[in-house]
């Protein structure tokens, strides 16, 4: 096998174990959202006017806030989590960082 193949099976493996770590995220960030914030309120205040105008800091921010507001004690991870999922469910900024 010569070192051209084994990079291009390297780069491929490593994209599939992010898509996996990505989804894996994704999942996770949803049951956590549905157990810790649609008690207070439903999705339906993420479809305003602002949707898809919320940089993905903002949202992080108040991920952050809200959960120490109400006690989750959410770590890093989860705060990271439920972001992505809001971001890619709701105001589909992702990666780019609007």
């Amino acid at each position: 096998m010569s070192m051209r193949s084994i990079a291009y099976a390297t780069a491929a493996c490593l994209f599939v174990v992010s898509l996996a770590t990505k989804s894996d995220q994704l999942i996770r960030g949803r049951e956590l959202h549905d157990n810790g914030c649609v008690g207070c309120h439903g999705s339906d205040m993420y479809l305003g006017e602002q949707r898809g105008h919320n940089p993905y800091y903002t949202v992080r921010l108040e991920v952050k806030r809200w959960s120490e507001y109400i006690g989750l004690e959410w770590d890093d991870a989860a705060i990271d989590a439920v972001t992505a999922y809001l971001e890619t469910t709701y105001y589909r900024c992702g990666e780019a960082r609007c």
